[in-house]
């Protein structure tokens, strides 16, 4: 049905070994996490970790993004503060989980190593970035908070989990075991 190939310049491929009709189904997989909380309950627990929150810890459903009035900091660039945001919700909602199996396979999945000798231009990018936002969150947030032990007590594993979504969490904050 479908087999991994080398692509020029970009790593791996997938490619389909026959032709598919519109509308058919080729994969379905059940998210391992959302990094983008929808219910309310979930949004209000993320944005219940951070200082600095403008107006009050709830969104309206129009909104696309639980932290979506969170102040970037000035230096980061236009074209990076949705990047920055994600890797800000990813770390969030990570914090939340309560199942270590979840939080194990999650860690499986492919990240770019953090010595940037050995990365390629956009992994370099989204190393740098990731250690902005590592900064930003020491700042900001909330004390006695589980998004605060992680970023405090378990830095390394933080910023994993901004690189995991970098590279895997499909639109939505979708990150999937097998797919991603």
């Amino acid at each position: 049905m479908t087999e991994v190939k080398a692509v020029d310049n970009a790593g791996l491929g997938l490619y389909a070994t026959k032709a598919y009709k519109a509308g058919e189904i080729i994969l379905q997989e059940t998210p391992l996490i959302v990094f983008a909380p929808k219910k309310p309950e979930q949004v209000a627990a993320v944005r219940n970790q951070f200082q600095n929150i403008k107006g009050d810890k709830t969104i309206s459903q129009s909104r696309s993004s639980a932290i979506y009035d969170l102040s970037i900091p000035a230096t980061i660039e236009d074209d990076q503060k949705h990047e920055f945001r994600g890797m800000l919700l990813a770390a969030a909602s990570y914090a939340l989980v309560e199942d270590d199996a979840i939080k194990a396979k999650v860690q499986t999945l492919y990240a770019p190593t953090t010595n940037t000798n050995t990365c390629n231009k956009y992994e370099n990018e989204v190393v740098s970035l990731s250690e902005d936002v590592i900064s930003f969150l020491k700042r900001q947030v909330q004390p006695d908070t589980k998004l605060h032990n992680l970023v405090h007590k378990s830095t390394d594993e933080c910023q994993k989990i901004m690189l995991i979504w970098s590279c895997n969490a499909f639109k939505g904050g979708y990150l999937y075991e097998t797919t991603s």
